[in-house]
């Protein structure tokens, strides 16, 4: 399969920049180059030749008036294509520009500070003062250190080019599967330096703790991945020069993610052989937190079990690696109770949700985890269901009623299509030609209409990790409750927008 990625044309993008920098010139708003148009910049003294994109910062406070002079770039052959709380990205002659809001940030919770751009931390303070640097024949801002902001953010080796950097995203989604004798050996690199020499303890984690269980030869998804405690991170980033010497290449370091909740999700990515290691840290909880049951913190995800502080063993690839304790339950709690289903990972999403509807029939109940990366069922940021809760749903076993929640297809608002996502949607009228009218109490939408025969579910409860309960949703005072608290809920962060 051939790959569906465009690599810039320097001459257009370098004439998307220019016309963007005079009206921003204008205007007289701040931005810098950022992240790889900042590492072509500095390494090769033009754009990077496989980037397929240009990667600009902003201060957040210039936000708006970016905002305001959107007519005027549009009249230069701009278009906005997306826009969220801290990222715009415009596109002119088939190139897109990704511009970031940047904003101090400091968390005594999280014992974290530094600078916010886009979704991501960066935990040194490069942005308050910038330099200036030739880019193009143009005089463009960089990050005062950029040397140093490269090492930071792609460590030591950020000199030397990633060959393929691009291979595994030109993958047929049907043929994902890792070379099983590269990772073993990458696996046993990692485990003699990390744990072996250092004593850094590791365990295999997701679609690899999974792999492990199955004792599967056919290894799932796009990369391994390991977790180690957040207190380690340190130590890793120090021995990141002895893993580059075994032949890693480091793709990214320290990487801080945040998600609408202000969790956060670092990673470090290393590249060996073609094939990727995912290394994500833990943190536990703090007191309160397990006072409400919390235990640990794994990206945007929250454990209601410890799973990570005694691990378990087992034998992978010949060799023995932790995975975390209770390992089925854990693994139940990320893929619900399909988890065995490999072949989830090596279908599009049409072909998934039609599997899915078969392993209902076949099952007849079955637990989903929200916000799975093959599903999705609301905007998170307007709904109190947080990454790593639980419905349970039943296949039908009773009329269609007023109030009941089932789980369908996410439809299209204006045209009604059946879209490749799945939903959560509240029967709000059965009407006597077969077909139900739907509303969501969960993200914002009209009400939409569809065949009986076109849900897939009914969901039955819901478990809250951070409540700690779980929630009957089959009675009829029990889903109006529900309803009521999750479309107020809804309407009441709406309001808040304006």
């Amino acid at each position: 399969m051939q790959s569906n990625i465009v690599f810039i044309d320097p001459k257009i993008c370098r004439e998307n920049l220019s016309v963007l920098k005079s009206i921003f010139d204008k205007h007289g708003i701040t931005f810098w180059l950022s992240y790889g148009t900042c590492l072509g910049a500095i390494r090769e003294g033009g754009f990077i030749a496989h980037d397929d994109d240009i990667d600009l910062d902003t201060y957040l406070q210039d936000r708006k008036r970016i905002m305001a002079i959107m007519p005027e770039l549009k009249a230069q052959g701009f278009e906005l294509i997306f826009v969220d709380k801290v990222r715009l990205q415009i596109t002119r002659k088939g190139f897109d520009i990704d511009i970031y809001s940047c904003s101090k940030f400091s968390s005594k919770k999280l014992k974290m500070s530094g600078w916010l751009c886009g979704y991501e931390l960066i935990e040194t303070d490069f942005f308050s003062e910038l330099k200036t640097i030739d880019f193009l024949g143009e005089e463009y801002k960089v990050p005062k250190e950029p040397i140093d902001y490269l090492i930071y953010l792609y460590g030591e080796s950020w000199q030397k080019p990633i060959k393929n950097f691009w291979d595994r995203y030109s993958k047929d989604p049907q043929n994902l599967s890792l070379d099983l004798e590269i990772c073993r050996e990458n696996l046993k690199l990692i485990k003699s330096v990390l744990q072996d020499k250092h004593g850094i303890k590791f365990w295999l984690a997701e679609e690899t703790c999974r792999d492990a269980l199955l004792s599967t030869s056919n290894l799932i998804g796009e990369c391994l991945t390991i977790n180690t405690h957040l207190e380690d991170k340190g130590k890793i980033l120090e021995i990141l020069p002895e893993l580059n010497q075994c032949g890693f290449e480091t793709i990214k370091v320290s990487y801080v993610k945040f998600t609408y909740e202000y969790n956060l999700s670092l990673a470090i990515q290393l590249q060996r052989k073609n094939q990727l290691i995912k290394i994500d840290f833990v943190r536990s909880s703090n007191f309160s937190g397990r006072l409400r049951r919390i235990y640990w913190f794994y990206g945007k995800k929250s454990f209601d079990v410890n799973f990570f502080e005694k691990l378990e063993t087992v034998v992978f690839l010949g060799e023995q690696y932790y995975v975390p304790s209770y390992p089925i339950k854990y693994l139940t709690s990320l893929y619900g109770s399909i988890w065995k289903k490999q072949e989830f990972n090596q279908l599009d999403r049409e072909t998934r949700i039609s599997l899915l509807t078969q392993i209902l029939q076949e099952e007849k109940q079955i637990k989903l985890p929200c916000l799975e990366r093959w599903m999705r069922f609301w905007e998170p940021e307007n709904s109190l269901i947080r990454d790593g809760d639980m419905f349970t749903v039943k296949e039908f076993d009773q009329s269609l009623r007023k109030g009941m929640i089932v789980l369908t297809r996410r439809r299209d608002a204006n045209e009604g299509q059946a879209l490749d996502q799945l939903s959560l949607e509240r029967i709000v009228e059965v009407r006597s030609d077969n077909q139900v009218c739907l509303t969501s109490d969960f993200y914002t939408q009209v009400n939409t209409s569809c065949k009986a025969s076109d849900l897939i579910g009914h969901v039955i409860s819901f478990r809250s990790r951070i409540l700690g309960l779980t929630i009957p949703l089959d009675s009829k005072v029990i889903q109006s409750i529900f309803s009521f608290i999750m479309s107020s809920l809804r309407r009441l962060r709406s309001f808040k927008k304006f």
